[in-house]
């Protein structure tokens, strides 16, 4: 309790970011998510202003079917950033359902940010999954918020992702609501991601990494991604043959990109590592 109230304060609203897009083996897991709300509760938070979110209704529906979840269970709710977007509504100028903000400009374009994350939550716990990702490089930490919170996450996808989660995810609404980051590298996928295509794409890592640094996190996730793909046979990360159509620059600049935006660091050498091994005869 003492270390969540370093990070939490009792009259933030907290929201719980999943990541439900890789299927059963490879989303949030149910466990994480509700250690992590007990935290939040520990710190002070009542269950009704713990909202675990995601970008849409239908992918969050879809999790709660899977991990049996109760919506309301302790009066904790699930709440999506939109409803689904009908291929109608993405050729229709905005704002989406959910998105009725001012537009964020930078150089490329501009976005709009979820209501939900501008206006409503204070606080932001991010869960990310460890996954290769054929248009981002890697996903980790910085995709899992940067995709999700924007109204047209398919227009931010070009150059590897490269400034567009940096970009975004330095946006103030965002950035300064970011509390804690967990990923998720128990198991991770080492092609085709985002979505496991295939069990023999699946590598087995069995850790999990906690910092309020989404930057060194992606480092570190990174490597442990372009060494299971090198073990497993598929194409170095960097020369990678299995890239989307048209994707140009390098897998995952976005990291350095981000560091180079003050969002972290992504020089081991300026990481603190701290391990703890877990005893699996411990329940």
């Amino acid at each position: 309790a003492a270390a969540w109230k370093r990070l939490i304060k009792p009259d933030d609203v907290v929201g719980i970011k999943l990541n439900s897009w890789g299927g059963r083996l490879i989303s949030s897991k149910r466990s994480i998510m509700r250690a992590v709300a007990d935290g939040v509760r520990a710190a002070g938070v009542p269950a009704n202003r713990i909202v675990v979110w995601d970008q849409y209704q239908n992918n969050l529906d879809d999790y709660v079917r899977r991990q049996r979840l109760e919506r309301r269970a302790g009066g904790i709710r699930f709440e999506a950033c939109s409803p689904p977007v009908t291929k109608e509504q993405s050729r229709k100028p905005g704002p989406f359902p959910g998105f009725a903000t001012e537009p964020v400009r930078f150089p490329w374009g501009e976005v709009r940010v979820a209501e939900l994350v501008a206006n409503e939550l204070t606080a932001i716990v991010n869960l990310g999954v460890l996954k290769d990702h054929t248009t981002a490089g890697v996903s980790g930490m910085l995709k899992n918020i940067s995709h999700a919170v924007v109204e047209r996450p398919w227009d931010c996808h070009d150059n590897f992702c490269n400034p567009y989660i940096a970009d975004i995810v330095s946006i103030p609404v965002v950035r300064d609501k970011l509390r804690l980051h967990i990923l998720d590298a128990v198991a991770g996928i080492a092609a085709g991601g985002p979505q496991l295509q295939s069990l023999d794409r699946l590598f087995l890592n069995e850790r999990l990494l906690f910092s309020t640094d989404p930057v060194a996190l992606d480092r570190i996730g990174y490597d442990w991604v372009a060494k299971a793909r090198l073990e497993k046979g598929f194409s170095p990360m960097e020369t990678r043959t299995d890239r989307a159509p048209g994707m140009t620059g390098t897998p995952a600049g976005y990291i350095a990109t981000a560091a180079a935006r003050g969002l972290g660091t992504d020089d081991p050498r300026a990481m603190e590592i701290v391990k703890v091994r877990s005893d699996r005869s411990e329940t």
